[in-house]
């Protein structure tokens, strides 16, 4: 298993090495307008690996001077659809087939590519050497194949649990993974490439995430209990969820990228409120500290993948790759944490049958003593000696135990603890437990 675990974790890491033989510079457009020959003698800035703005979209103008072999330029964001790239002053076609807008570059060549950035103004470059490209391309296609395939394999078993077991947190722990599978899905760029250009990835990726937080709310409410904890807190979490539906009806209306950037950003604050609540209940019982565990990273992978490009903040270099190592730890935990959760809850329900048991079994007992008592016949109830009942709560209040663990030992509840260990110190003539020794049921005979 380790071995297994080790593969995958490598498969990850091992990404060629960035090529240094490359100068990247951007100017951002005054006007869609501005052609070519505008912008050539503009003021250019220099950057490395991506253009990281935010909200101050628009029409951006990348200049790539390559001074080594022949190159790959791929912008690796599924929000680029309408990029246009010159090389020596001509219209340079891009790559076709690829998951991203792709084109290549000879030595000695410098490019110049017109951006559009409908949403945030996030341009990621990814450079390769030709003769790599490929390899890149299809290393980059079966890392995807072996995340999606895990997530894949874990939402059918999860399902295989609840269909069987008939626990709702399987099921609602599926839909939550099927929708996270399907943000980073056009996140990496599958469902512009399947769906084709004309296809509106803003809807889909807007409905995606807030589908995402309900299903998200759905799973922990169920998994935390929370209920049981905050009577409103179901309400509340919905009251977030229906304010983030109203915001992404008015995004789809206005099509105004503020209203997307808002919509985001009440999602993640719905997701950050249910691990916030995890984190209140960590002392409470193993599995909410397992869901406190596996949710951190991935929540701060999200913030920082998710809203830091929004926002134009500087962000830690979350990339798809470290988003999927993350995920299936995630969902390694997560579905371990649901199995272990509901055999704990087994085991409640049986301890719980038991001492309801026990406890009504003891009401019929007493009934019986009642009756023998107002009959006038001898009971326990007046009898001076110790009931084998009282016997048993008396070696274990001298092997000093509590009453809860008393309880939990013999299946009773603690009130018949007390009752007990009331009628015991009438019939010993005993003020506490401080009294009662080891080896004081021996000494009594």
């Amino acid at each position: 298993m380790k071995q297994i675990l080790g593969s995958i974790l490598l498969l990850f890491v091992l990404f060629p090495l960035r090529l240094s033989a490359q100068k990247l510079s951007f100017y951002r457009a005054s006007s869609s307008s501005e052609t070519l020959e505008d912008v050539r003698n503009k003021t250019f800035v220099e950057f490395e690996e991506k253009v990281n703005k935010g909200f101050e979209n628009g029409v951006y103008w990348i200049k790539v001077e390559n001074t080594s072999e022949a190159i790959v330029c791929e912008l690796t964001s599924a929000h680029l659809k309408d990029v246009q790239c010159y090389v020596d002053g001509l219209e340079h076609s891009l790559v076709l087939g690829t998951l991203f807008p792709t084109f290549s570059l000879a030595a000695n060549k410098t490019a110049f590519m017109k951006i559009s950035c409908e949403m945030e103004a996030f341009i990621p470059f990814k450079l390769s050497k030709s003769n790599e490209f490929n390899k890149v391309e299809n290393r980059r296609l079966l890392y995807s194949g072996l995340y999606y395939g895990f997530a894949l394999m874990v939402l059918i078993i999860n399902l295989f649990y609840f269909f069987s077991l008939k626990e709702k947190s399987f099921l609602y722990y599926s839909v939550f993974l099927f929708f996270i599978s399907l943000a980073m899905f056009q996140r990496d760029g599958f469902v512009g490439l399947l769906l084709g250009e004309d296809f509106n990835l803003s809807y889909f990726e807007i409905l995606t995430h807030f589908l995402g937080g309900v299903a998200g709310s759905v799973f922990a409410i169920d998994y935390l209990n929370m209920e049981s904890y905050w009577k409103r807190y179901k309400a509340i979490v919905y009251s977030i969820n229906a304010l983030a539906f109203i915001i992404m009806v008015v995004y789809m209306t206005t099509g105004l990228f503020f209203w997307l950037m808002v919509a985001d950003f009440v999602v993640i604050s719905i997701l950050t409120l249910i691990w916030i609540s995890g984190v209140i209940l960590f002392r409470q019982n193993t599995y909410s500290k397992i869901f406190v565990i596996a949710y951190v990273f991935v929540l701060i992978m999200a913030f920082d993948f998710f809203i830091s490009p929004l926002m134009g903040w500087a962000n830690i270099g979350i990339t798809t790759k470290y988003m999927k190592i993350a995920g299936i730890l995630e969902m390694l935990l997560l579905s371990y944490a649901v199995v272990y959760r509901m055999k704990v809850l087994h085991q409640e329900y049986i301890l719980k049958e038991r001492q309801l048991y026990n406890y009504t079994k003891e009401l019929h007992s007493l009934e019986e003593e009642l009756q023998k008592l107002n009959e006038g016949k001898e009971n326990d109830i007046t009898a001076d000696i110790l009931s084998a009942r009282e016997v048993q709560i008396l070696e274990l209040i001298g092997a000093g135990k509590i009453n809860k663990e008393i309880a939990e030992e013999l299946y009773i509840s603690v009130n018949t603890v007390k009752y007990h260990t009331k009628k015991l110190y009438a019939k010993l003539n005993i003020k506490s437990r401080n009294e009662i020794q080891p080896g004081f049921v021996e000494s009594l005979n």
